[in-house]
């Protein structure tokens, strides 16, 4: 591997590289992301992310919302309180126009979903 044969690096395979890989993906630049950890490793992490819905709208962009829809928990409501405080603030869906305030998704979903989204572009190799 020659750094000159690609216009972008990405350090680190995990969810942030990888959906930055994806978002270049059709651009015509060659990507290449880096990963110290294998495949395994990187996608076996026992976790789960809350995702906001701009983060929804990204993973709609770059093709993977579809895929991992059925994996995905929906937030019917986000109640922000504060112990010395009486008052609470609550955000449903209408509050915003969007289907859920918040979703919720593993980890490995999530990588899985991204990892064959990267492999399916001749530009993106990962390392």
């Amino acid at each position: 591997m020659s750094v000159s044969n690609y216009d972008v690096i990405i350090a680190g395979g995990g969810i942030p590289g990888l959906t930055l890989a994806c978002g270049l993906r059709g651009s015509g630049l060659r990507v290449a992301v880096i990963e110290a950890q294998t495949e395994v490793q990187v996608g076996d992490r026992p976790r789960a992310y809350a995702l906001s819905p701009l983060s929804a709208r990204i993973f709609r962009a770059i093709g993977i919302w579809e895929q991992i829809a059925p994996a995905i928990s929906h937030f019917p409501q986000v109640v922000l309180s504060d112990a010395d405080y009486l008052h609470r603030v609550v955000f449903t869906p209408a509050d915003l126009g969007e289907p859920a305030v918040y979703y919720c998704a593993e980890h490995r979903v999530l990588q899985t979903a991204l990892h064959h989204q990267a492999s399916t572009d001749p530009h993106i190799t990962c390392y």
